[in-house]
C-alpha cells in the first residue's frame, strides 16, 4: 500500500508539473500500437498433432485479419530457432511466407522460442501479448542430459514471462491433452491470457474466430452466411460509408474458398487465399457497394472490418457549458457531420465513471460533468459500430476553466515601473523550477522502479491443481450480478450482487464461496470448482475446474480451459447435476457504489 501511495504522489508530480508549463492546454496523445509475436513449435511432435496440417494456414487467417497498424512478429522453433521476424509495420508478406514454408521436424527446445519472442518487443507497445501454438511440450532433445537441461531453461523462461506484462494465449495441439507440460498449460492462465486445450485440426477454425473478436477484441460486424449446395456462392455487402481507410472482408468456410471475384472500386484492392479463407482488403473505396463471388462447399461465413485513422478532439469549454466531442479524420475533417452518426449513442469514460453520450448536429456534446475546473480524461470506442481507429487516439485530456471576469469599470492610469529584468527574472526562475522537478520526477520513478523489482519475490509455475488461496498479481475489479434461473425445488431466489472489488487480497475465489456469501450455496453441485481472479485492464479471469456447463457468450469454457472475460459480458453455468443453472454479469462499478455494501438486487432490470 505504501509503494502504491508513492506512485500516486509520483504521478500527481508529473501532471503538476505538465500544468506548469502549459496551464490552458487540451490535447490528444498518440496511442502506441499493440504488439502480437506468433510463438510457434514447429518440432516432429507437431506433425502427429497437426495431421491436416492446418494450424500453419490459421495462422496466416490470423496474420491477414488483424488490424492494419498492430505489429505483429513471428518466432518458430524446434530443436533451434528457425523464423525469427520483428513485430513491425510491414513485414506481413514476410510472416505469411515464413508460414507456407514451415515443416514439422527435428527435436523440442520451448526455451528457445519463449526466449527470443519476450525479446521482441518494444518497450513503447501499447500491449504484449504472445498467441502460443504448442502440442504442450516444453523439451525433447537428442539426449536425456540436454533434455533435461532444456527443461531447466524452459522453466526460466516461463517465469520471465509470468513476471513480465505479457498476456499468453495458448493453443494447444492434439488429443492427448494429458501428455501436455503442466507448465505450459498454465502459461494461459499465469499471464490473464486464455487457453485452448485439445485443440484439434478441424476445430482451428473455431478458435481463429474467438482469437479475432473475442479474445483480442478486433472489431466487426456480420454481414452474411451462405449455404452453397451447388459450390458457388456471394456477398452482397453495403458499406456504412466510404470515407473509410480500409475495409477488410474476411470469409471463412469448412473448405476452401477460391475463385473470388469482387466487384468495388477503390485505390487498391487485394485478395488473399488460404485453405480455409478468403481475404478481401479494398483501400479508400469509392462504391457503397461490394460484390463478392467465389466458389465452395458447405457453410461459408463473411466478416467485415473497418479501419479509419481518427482522433478525439474537443471544443474549448468553460465551466457550465457542454463539452463538445467530434472524431477527426486525417485531413481534419469532423467525421461526425456524416448522417451515418447522426443520433447515434456511445458510452464514455470521464474521469473513469461511466457516460452516454449521443452525437447531435456533429457533435457528442456531454452536459453533466462540467460542473467543477480541472483536468477531465475521457475515452470511448467505435468498436460497437464495428470501426476499428487504425493508428489516431481514441482518448483526450481536456483541462477546463472558469470564465474570465468582466471588468465593470475602467482601470486607473497608473505611471508603469520597469519591471522588464524582474519578469525575466521570474521566467527564468519558473523554467528553472520545472527543470529541477522534471529530474526530481524522474529520480523518483527510477527509485520506485528499483525498489519494486528488489522487494517483489519470484513467482514459480505450478501444476493446474493450483489451491484456490492462490495469488494472482492482479487485483479484482467490478462486481457480479448473480441470478439464479433454475433450482430443483423451482424456488424462487432473489438476485444478487457481489462487489469483487472489495476483496483485499489479490487470490483466487470460487463461485461456491461467492454463493455461500449471498447465502445461497445450497444444491448448485460443482461450483465449488469454478474459479475468478483478477486479470489485466480490469478483466475478469474465469477458471473451470469444474463438470459444470459453462457458457462465456456463445463460448463453451471446457474443463481445465480458462477464459478472461471484460465488462458487460455474461456466464452462464448448468451445475454438474443439469438442472440448477446460474447467470452472472460481469459489470463495472461506479464510484458512488463503492460506498454500498453488497446487497440483493430488488427490481433490478437489464
Amino acid at each position: 500500500m505504501r509503494r502504491v501511495w508513492k506512485e500516486i504522489i509520483a504521478i500527481v508530480l508529473v501532471l503538476s508539473t505538465v500544468f506548469i508549463i502549459f496551464p490552458k492546454s487540451a490535447f490528444a496523445s498518440e496511442r502506441a500500437s499493440p504488439e502480437v509475436i506468433i510463438l510457434f513449435d514447429i518440432s516432429t511432435s507437431m506433425r502427429d498433432n497437426d495431421t491436416e496440417f492446418l494450424a500453419p494456414d490459421a495462422l496466416k487467417e490470423l496474420v491477414n485479419n488483424l488490424p492494419s497498424y498492430w505489429n505483429i512478429g513471428l518466432v518458430t522453433y524446434n530443436i533451434d530457432l528457425v523464423h525469427v521476424i520483428e513485430p513491425v509495420v510491414g513485414n506481413r508478406a514476410e510472416i505469411l511466407q515464413a508460414l507456407d514454408d514451415v515443416q514439422y521436424i527435428s527435436f523440442t527446445n520451448a526455451a528457445a522460442g519463449l526466449e527470443k519472442a519476450r525479446e521482441l518487443f518494444s518497450e513503447h507497445a501499447q500491449s504484449q501479448t504472445i498467441l502460443f501454438v504448442t502440442d504442450g511440450e516444453k523439451a525433447a532433445m537428442p539426449s536425456y542430459e540436454e533434455t533435461a537441461q532444456a527443461n531447466q531453461l524452459a522453466d526460466v523462461e516461463l517465469n520471465k514471462v509470468i513476471e513480465s506484462d505479457i498476456t499468453v494465449h495458448s493453443i494447444i495441439m492434439g488429443h492427448e491433452f494429458y501428455r501436455s507440460d503442466s507448465d505450459v498449460i498454465d502459461l494461459a492462465e499465469a499471464t490473464g491470457g486464455r487457453l485452448f486445450a485439445n485443440t484439434l485440426s478441424t476445430g482451428l477454425r473455431d478458435v481463429v474466430y474467438q482469437l479475432l473478436f473475442d479474445t483480442l477484441q478486433v472489431p466487426y460486424s456480420t454481414v452474411g452466411v451462405a449455404q452453397m449446395a451447388d459450390g458457388t456462392g456471394n456477398f452482397v455487402i453495403r458499406l456504412p460509408m466510404i470515407e473509410v481507410d480500409l475495409v477488410r472482408i474476411f470469409i471463412t468456410g469448412e473448405s476452401a474458398i477460391a475463385n473470388v471475384v469482387v466487384s468495388g472500386a477503390g485505390s487498391e484492392v487485394e485478395i488473399s487465399t488460404g485453405q480455409r479463407f478468403a481475404t478481401i482488403e479494398i483501400v479508400q473505396p469509392t462504391e457503397q457497394e461490394i460484390q463478392i463471388a467465389f466458389t465452395g462447399t458447405g457453410t461459408t461465413n463473411a466478416y467485415m472490418m473497418l479501419e479509419w485513422d481518427l482522433h478525439l478532439m474537443a471544443e474549448h469549454s468553460y465551466i457550465g457549458e457542454p463539452i463538445q466531442l467530434w472524431l477527426a479524420d486525417d485531413a481534419g475533417n469532423n467525421v461526425f457531420l456524416n448522417s451515418f452518426f447522426e443520433g447515434e449513442s456511445f458510452d464514455l469514460l470521464v474521469n473513469e465513471e461511466e457516460i452516454q453520450g449521443r452525437v447531435k448536429q456533429g457533435y457528442l456534446q456531454l452536459d453533466t460533468v462540467t460542473k467543477e475546473a480541472g483536468n477531465y480524461i475521457i475515452q470511448f470506442r467505435l468498436d460497437t459500430l464495428g470501426i476499428n481507429t487504425m493508428a489516431g487516439s481514441n482518448a483526450i485530456m481536456i483541462h477546463l476553466e472558469s470564465m474570465s471576469p468582466v471588468i465593470l469599470h475602467e482601470p486607473q492610469e497608473i505611471e508603469p515601473e520597469p519591471i522588464q529584468e524582474v519578469s525575466q527574472e521570474i521566467n527564468m526562475t519558473v523554467l528553472v523550477a520545472t527543470m529541477i522537478s522534471l529530474v526530481l520526477v524522474f529520480l523518483l520513478f527510477v527509485f520506485l522502479s528499483k525498489r519494486k523489482k528488489k522487494t517483489e519475490t519470484a513467482r514459480t509455475i505450478t501444476s493446474r491443481g493450483r489451491p484456490a488461496g492462490f495469488e494472482s498479481k492482479y487485483a479484482f475489479s467490478g462486481k457480479l450480478n448473480l441470478y439464479v434461473t433454475h433450482t430443483p425445488e423451482d424456488v424462487d431466489i432473489p438476485p444478487q450482487t457481489f462487489d469483487l472489488f472489495r476483496l483485499g487480497a489479490k487470490q483466487k475465489i470460487s463461485l461456491g464461496d461467492i454463493l455461500q456469501k449471498c447465502s445461497i450455496a445450497r444444491g448448485f453441485s460443482g461450483v465449488e470448482n469454478i474459479y475468478f481472479a483478477g486479470s489485466k485492464q480490469h478483466a475478469l479471469q474465469v477458471i473451470n475446474g469444474s463438470d459444470c456447463t459453462i457458457m462465456v457468450g456463445r463460448d463453451l469454457l471446457i474443463k481445465n480451459q480458462s477464459r478472461m472475460i471484460n465488462y458487460g459480458e455474461k456466464i452462464h453455468v448448468t451445475c454438474a447435476d443439469e438442472v440448477s443453472e446460474l447467470e452472472l454479469h460481469y459489470r463495472n462499478v461506479k464510484p458512488s457504489e463503492k460506498r454500498v455494501l453488497v446487497a440483493p438486487l430488488i427490481g433490478y432490470n437489464e
